[in-house]
């Protein structure tokens, strides 16, 4: 009998090592969401049935997904999983095959990441809206089977399940000798978690990106809307003096760059960098002003202040400086400011573009409706010219009643015919110009609704100015 070789042994132990490990995290993975199912939405659904409810059915559905059926897969994969390793042996060990046949129930996190960004805003908004809620959370937060983990922290692990999976199976199909008979099954269960994973993380970094958005909105005062958008993702911040008008001096803020915006805010207190720095900081900002990327014209360097690192943002609505702190940064912000412009004019361009074949399409479609109908009128015409010539020349012949010649519009007298196609084309023409008329009318109506919220809006922003500080008065419009 052959003795295994040292290099044979060491991949043994550290196949035995990994093999352990997934075990181990999956038990960890299993309790968190027990956890999650027994302090957070088991309780909340049970305050449905009474009269002061904690949240509603919506709001429940939203945060917490499809977490319950997530649970049940993961309970099954670490039973199968505890079974093996309860009985291993480093020659005829495997767990591939669970992986491979388990794959496809994976699946059922997708639906659970892809309303990840939908529950954090949810949850965000219950805390801040509903002490009750916030309550019941730092109950729930303080229970040990947390583990000092909180609400955010616990919703986000399925997210990061998948993507952990693929590492795992990783490092142990590196450290599986090509012979062994689990390895075709590793391999094949590794490709499918893969393409898995790589959407997941791709959903989880606009989840990322969302959270750093929910984080500056909960600190920002004084902005015209909410700064919470569906697609707009984080890119950089830091610290700026800006100014719109070149006879004021600059004043000291912070620039949030965003993939569709550009946001200066004020610091109301002191320590704001170690607030961005700590999740935990209470930092807060005033809104200064904003200009969308997509209606930027140009982004260049200026020397109008005399400092390095000083940027000119031009766009219909403002003219605003920009001396970026430190002046080295200044080419990273430029950059930066003009691949997310050039990007929100491109997706602006496509919108259109998108929004003229859709409406080249309907045009298209409906004067194929209108030509089959004005074809179908010219026949009826015909019909209708034709029945009493037909009448005239049943009596002339002296046919009785039973006896009925077929007739069709080629038994019309070539006469008939022109008269037939006069009415025709007559009642085509009447049906346009009812058409046209219609077509008017209604360009009309939206003219004149248009008008009439042009006046709203000016009223209701003339209110806002009266209502504003000097400060807040030069801001631009609404995000």
């Amino acid at each position: 009998v052959r003795k295994p070789r040292f290099g044979e042994v060491l991949m043994a132990a550290k196949r035995h090592h990994i093999v352990q490990e997934i075990v181990e995290s999956e038990r960890v993975f299993v309790s968190f969401m027990q956890a999650v199912l027994d302090l957070f939405l088991l309780p909340l659904r049970e305050s449905l049935s009474s009269r002061k409810a904690i949240l509603s059915q919506e709001s429940i559905v939203a945060i917490f997904s499809c977490l319950e059926a997530i649970l049940g897969c993961n309970r099954t994969l670490l039973m199968r999983l505890e079974e093996r390793w309860g009985a291993w042996s480093e020659d005829r060990g495997a767990i591939g095959d669970i992986f491979e046949e388990m794959s496809d129930f994976f699946k059922m996190y997708i639906p659970y990441v892809e309303n990840y960004n939908n529950a954090l805003a949810v949850s965000t908004m219950e805390l801040e809206g509903k002490s009750d809620f916030a309550a019941f959370v730092k109950k729930a937060e303080s229970n040990k089977l947390c583990k000092n983990l909180g609400l955010r922290g616990l919703l986000i692990m399925p997210v990061q399940r998948v993507p952990r999976y693929s590492l795992l199976l990783q490092e142990l199909l590196k450290n599986t000798p090509a012979t062994h008979c689990d390895y075709r099954a590793i391999e094949s269960g590794l490709r499918k978690i893969q393409d898995l994973a790589a959407y997941i993380n791709e959903r989880k970094r606009d989840s990322e990106a969302l959270e750093q958005v929910l984080d500056i909105q909960q600190r920002l005062r004084g902005s015209p809307e909410v700064l919470m958008a569906a697609s707009r993702r984080f890119v950089r911040w830091g610290p700026v003096a800006e100014t719109t008008d070149p006879r004021r001096e600059l004043q000291k803020g912070y620039a949030f760059l965003f993939n569709d915006l550009l946001m200066i805010a004020r610091d109301k207190d002191s320590g704001l960098l170690a607030a961005f720095r700590n999740a935990e900081g209470k930092g807060q900002l005033v809104y200064a002003l904003h200009v969308h990327l997509s209606e930027v014209d140009s982004i260049s360097y200026s020397d109008y202040t005399g400092a390095l690192g000083t940027l000119r943002i031009i766009s219909p609505k403002l003219d605003l400086l920009l001396r970026i702190e430190p002046p080295t940064d200044a080419p990273m912000w430029l950059e930066a400011l003009q691949t997310q412009s050039a990007t929100c004019r491109k997706t602006s361009q496509d919108r259109d573009q998108d929004k003229t074949r859709v409406s080249q399409s309907r045009a298209d479609n409906f004067r194929s409706l209108m030509e089959a109908k004005y074809a179908g009128h010219r026949v009826l015409g015909a019909q209708a010219v034709s029945r009493p010539s037909l009448e005239r020349r049943r009596s002339e012949s002296g046919m009785e009643g039973g006896e009925r010649k077929r007739w069709s519009v080629s038994n019309m007298t070539p006469a008939e015919l022109a008269e037939a196609k006069l009415r025709a084309d007559l009642e085509v023409a009447q049906l346009r110009e009812l058409e046209r008329a219609q077509t008017e009318d209604r360009v009309k109506r939206a003219s004149a609704n248009c008008e009439k919220a042009k006046d709203a809006i000016a009223r209701h922003y003339s209110m806002l100015g009266k209502d504003r500080s000097p400060a807040s008065k030069s801001a631009p419009g609404d995000l």
